[in-house]
């Protein structure tokens, strides 16, 4: 392809990116109307609704304003930001634990309503509710959104596992956590870098090592598989990253979707039998763990987990404030379409990402990583319709995604300032589970988008196109 051939794919490129961002707002607007009006025939007064659209709505015009409005932008990103994960989710967990050691609960309290974490009574809560399972010899029944692995490893530990592991382990999650944090920070932009920092004082980022939960060893298993094998790209290691990933699949089920980034070891030496080995072993686990999968789809519908302290992403809230709570299958499929929807077109927009300064590794590194993150949240958003806040710790994975050209002014630097936006509202709107939910959708299916392009360009070995710089330099 000649360079005059690149640069007008590079164009149509940005043009339809353009299209699919503007087509994002517009239905983003139209869907959350329709919420909105359907929610005020349920209104008590006819004015104030529960839905979160309103805000919703102000949010989604604000991106867009910013998005034109800052075209050109050229971001900064002091060495110092890379002390901010450490300085913060350090600072609120030591904090935390002397109120909650002193017994000043009302102050402690006000600290988790200061960064909207939901409170609990005590550090690594979850962390702590598993433990107990082991030491009572799962005396009671487990959660229905942990697969029955979790009970078949009792035997295993000889009764040795208990609380007295709780604060050992849940400080090495937490560590390996703030390394993973600074990992992607360095992958990133400065405006990566920037987003990185403030997300590790979300409630999202808060509120998963707060409670230590098992969703914190998912996200270390994909960040940690997918540096190992693109850094050591071989069978034995794919073999391993395969491994881990079928075995947190078996605790919590949505992992299971992770392994779409396995295709990426179709490029090496018989590592298609990576991919037959894991979709095997996967289809035997769900025929054995069938009825406890349709437990834990069943469990992400209850009525009671729509209560207004509980901070999360869910598509069948939408659908209950649409309704006013009387199901209808109508309404599920439009609310599943109209997010579905958001999906693709910010998936169109992460497609058209250029990164003509990256090599094939970088791609495939980055590529992956964002294809992991994004299967992971709308996967649990989307699909099974429920997922709490910590789930937004899988957009973090995107976020290296993410960066703008310098001395330049053009649509597509709008349309990344719009997209990371779209990121901030996902990791910080805690309590507007309306505009928190679209807004992880459509930066998921941003990271699936590009994802996707990695993986294309990596099994054909090809380079990514040149952006339109050229434009702006000739």
């Amino acid at each position: 392809m000649s360079k005059r051939q690149k640069l007008i794919a590079a164009l149509r490129a940005e043009k339809v990116s353009s299209i699919a961002f503007i087509f994002i707002i517009a239905i983003a607007l139209m869907f959350l109307t329709l919420t909105w009006v359907a929610a005020l025939a349920d209104s008590p007064d006819g004015v104030t609704t529960d839905s979160g659209a309103r805000t919703a709505i102000i949010a989604i015009c604000s991106t867009f304003i910013i998005s034109l409005m800052f075209g050109r932008a050229e971001i900064w990103g002091p060495s110092c930001l890379k002390f901010v994960p450490i300085i913060g989710t350090g600072g609120f967990l030591l904090a935390a634990a002397a109120l909650f050691a002193s017994e000043k609960l009302d102050w402690a309290f006000a600290l988790y309503g200061g960064f909207q974490v939901l409170r609990a009574e005590m550090l690594f809560s979850d962390m702590s509710w598993v433990l107990n399972w082991f030491e009572c010899d799962f005396c009671e029944r487990w959660d229905p959104h942990y697969g029955p692995t979790i009970a078949w490893l009792e035997p295993l530990s000889l009764g040795t596992i208990g609380n007295s592991f709780l604060l050992a382990a849940s400080i090495a999650l937490i560590v390996l956590g703030i390394g993973a944090l600074l990992y992607l920070a360095k992958l990133s932009s400065p405006l990566g870098k920037w987003l990185i920092a403030v997300a590790s004082i979300s409630p999202a980022w808060l509120l998963l090592v707060d409670r230590a939960n098992s969703d914190l060893i998912v996200f270390l298993c994909a960040v940690a598989g997918l540096w190992v094998v693109n850094r050591f790209p071989n069978l034995l290691t794919w073999a391993l990253f395969a491994s881990a990933l079928w075995f947190v699949g078996t605790i919590k089920f949505y992992p299971f979707a992770i392994g779409i980034t396995l295709l990426f070891a179709l490029r090496i030496r018989h590592g298609w039998t990576i991919i037959a080995g894991f979709v095997v072993a996967t289809a035997l686990y769900m025929i054995l763990a069938w009825e406890s999968y349709l437990d834990s789809s069943r469990w992400t519908v209850r009525p009671d987990l729509f209560l207004g302290d509980f901070p999360y992403y869910s598509r069948t809230f939408i659908e209950d404030r649409i309704t006013g709570g009387d199901p209808s299958t109508l309404v599920s499929l439009g609310v599943f379409v109209g997010l579905s929807l958001l999906l693709a077109a910010g998936a169109v927009i992460g497609f058209g990402v250029k990164t003509p300064q990256w090599n094939q590794h970088r791609q495939s590194l980055i590529g992956s990583l964002a294809l992991a993150g994004g299967i992971a949240f709308s996967g649990k958003v989307l699909w099974a319709g429920f997922g709490f806040m910590y789930t937004g710790v899988f957009l973090l994975m995107i976020i290296p995604v993410l960066s703008v050209m310098a001395d330049s002014r053009n649509r597509r630097n709008g349309i990344m300032l719009g997209m990371a936006l779209f990121g901030v509202f996902a990791l910080f709107a805690a309590y507007s589970t309306t505009l928190a939910t679209m807004s992880g959708i459509i930066f998921s299916g941003f990271g699936l988008g590009f994802g996707l392009k990695a993986l294309m360009c990596h099994i054909t070995d090809q380079e990514s196109q040149p952006d339109i710089s050229a434009r702006h330099q000739s």
